[in-house]
């Protein structure tokens, strides 16, 4: 944080620490109309509490990655501290979609990757572990893969209905997932939809003999695939959930897509 403060030479910068609500942010935020950026420095958990402070709002995101998975970035691009201070004298900013979740008991949105299923359950177990890395969340992946669980999936779109058993349920706007796991590669941050990965149910070993598939995107054209992209979408499940690499328990939730309601920098991406 001290690094990237100071090469913002001549720029009036504030800085705070978010919890694990957004509340204190958003009241922050409320208190001081005359912000145009925020530079959210931490993981994909952090950039979501940010979009539910400054969604539908002037506020630039400038996300720096210093979380465990920092997926979201993967996607939008990465910036060095030096190229903070060239986004914001050019005013470089393009427009990100999010997605919106609405259930009885829950409100909010995810930018980058919601899950239903194994992936829920992953992320259950990384965010209890008190040592949180990438071998984390590989091991996290290859236990839950041999407990080999089956969850319900009950899923209504235009587009399309599912009910049967499932593995996991992806709703991605971003691409990666797990430091690096190429979850929803055909997404796009801007174009107006959400796309939708049903992994159907599989045998513990043939999970197993296609984890390689799940980690390059290749997955996706898999027989125990669905895939589809909607604007909006209903499910149902009993399984676990995670939002933005936190875990939740949401119930039933209709998912939409909000199109250009964050505005993000504008960087382009060179692995």
């Amino acid at each position: 944080m001290n690094k990237i403060k100071a090469m913002l030479t001549g720029v009036d910068v504030s800085s705070s620490f978010t919890e694990k609500t957004p509340d204190a942010l958003i009241k922050y935020i409320k208190e001081n109309q005359d912000i145009t950026y925020l530079i959210a420095i931490g993981g994909d958990g952090t950039l979501n509490q940010c979009a539910r402070a400054i969604a539908w709002s002037n506020i630039v995101l400038i996300p720096f990655p210093a979380g465990t998975g920092t997926d979201f970035v993967r996607t939008a691009g990465k910036l060095s501290p030096e190229m903070i201070m060239d986004v914001i004298k050019n005013n470089n900013f393009r427009y990100c979609d999010l997605g919106e979740i609405t259930s009885d008991i829950y409100s909010g949105f995810f930018i980058n990757i919601m899950e239903a299923g194994m992936g829920g359950a992953v992320m259950k177990r990384v965010n209890s572990s008190s040592a949180r890395s990438g071998l984390t969340i590989s091991s996290s992946i290859l236990r839950e893969v041999l407990k080999g669980n089956k969850y319900h999936l009950l899923m209504k779109s235009e587009e399309g209905d599912y009910s049967g058993d499932i593995m996991d349920v992806v709703i991605a706007n971003g691409q990666y997932y797990g430091k690096g796991i190429h979850i929803s590669p055909e997404s796009i941050l801007d174009d107006g939809f959400l796309d939708v990965h049903i992994i159907k149910h599989m045998p513990r070993l043939e999970t197993l003999s296609k984890l390689r598939m799940l980690r390059n995107g290749t997955y996706i054209r898999d027989k125990n695939v669905i895939n589809l992209k909607t604007r909006e979408v209903s499910i149902d499940s009993d399984g676990p959930v995670e939002i933005d690499g936190e875990s939740f328990d949401p119930g039933k939730m209709k998912i939409k897509v909000c199109h250009n309601a964050l505005k993000i920098f504008n960087q382009v991406f060179k692995p």
